[in-house]
């Protein structure tokens, strides 16, 4: 199985490109928000992956991302992402649905999600944006201005990213990264950058997360185990906090079958979910 061909639409006047497949037959969707830098691309993975043909699958390519539009005038905030992915999800008639964000997808879904609580089945955040904490690579950016940012920040970004990539022979998710991060504007980047840190430091992520009505179920990568300090939070108000083995936070590329095995076993209710690669 291959993934589809990006598809385009108009929404509010901004071209948004985004993978899709309907179901077999009417059912769920599963929604994958990619993150900083990133595209709908991160989730092709999904579509080669019979064991996701009972749901439909949308992996849209945010505002400023991958195929779609970067406007000027666009605010690149996260609500005005969810917004126009909203309006995506209305003109291709999906109801039911589950959100799967990784990194600062998780503030948009978090965005997408209100309002929408009798739709939404579940929510698996991978790596998502919880607390001040979890801003590495978008705090580094958001140092300097927009316009030094433009002049030679963004060119000096992706020439570290190539440096790094360089070193790790076989680097595929360093690649794959790269590939996607040439398609992003500087603009929508550090604008992006910016406001996933001030939903960050603004304190409600985490409680907004709890508040979540539907199933829910934190990810990340194992080589980053212990440096998420709301996985305790979690693990004390009942949220499943599970890793993904010999992966970093690309775990979608670092380890796609376990990744891909983690958003199943979250789409599809079980008595409980244990932990994986223990």
């Amino acid at each position: 199985m291959r993934a589809p061909r990006p598809s385009r639409i108009e929404i509010d006047g901004i071209g948004v490109s985004f993978l899709f497949r309907p179901a077999a037959a009417a059912g769920e969707t599963a929604v994958f928000i990619h993150g900083l830098g990133a595209s709908g691309e991160s989730f092709a993975g999904a579509f080669e992956r019979e064991a996701f043909l009972p749901y439909a699958l949308l992996a849209p390519d945010l505002v400023g991302f991958g195929g779609s539009d970067g406007p000027d005038s666009f605010s690149y905030a996260m609500e005005a992402q969810a917004r126009v992915l909203g309006r995506l999800m209305d003109a291709l008639g999906i109801g039911p649905f589950h959100i799967v964000a990784h990194s600062m997808g998780g503030i948009v879904g978090l965005h997408l999600s209100r309002g929408r609580g009798g739709r939404l089945c579940s929510f698996l955040c991978a790596e998502g944006n919880l607390t001040p904490e979890d801003c590495t690579m978008s705090r580094g950016v958001t140092g300097g201005t927009e316009e030094d940012f433009a002049r030679g920040g963004f060119e000096a970004l992706r020439a570290d990213l190539e440096r790094r990539a360089a070193e790790i022979p076989g680097d595929f998710s360093g690649e794959r990264y790269l590939a996607m991060l040439r398609r992003a504007t500087a603009r929508a980047f550090y604008r992006s950058a910016l406001a996933t840190v001030r939903e960050s430091d603004g304190g409600g992520l985490l409680p907004a997360f709890l508040a979540l009505a539907c199933r829910t179920c934190y990810l990340y990568g194992e080589r980053n185990r212990g440096l998420f300090p709301a996985e305790k939070i979690l693990v004390e108000r009942g949220v499943p906090v599970r890793h993904v083995p010999l992966s970093g936070h690309a775990m979608m590329d670092d380890n796609p079958d376990g990744f891909y095995e983690a958003v199943l076993q979250i789409l599809t209710p079980r008595p409980a979910l244990q932990p994986m690669g223990k």
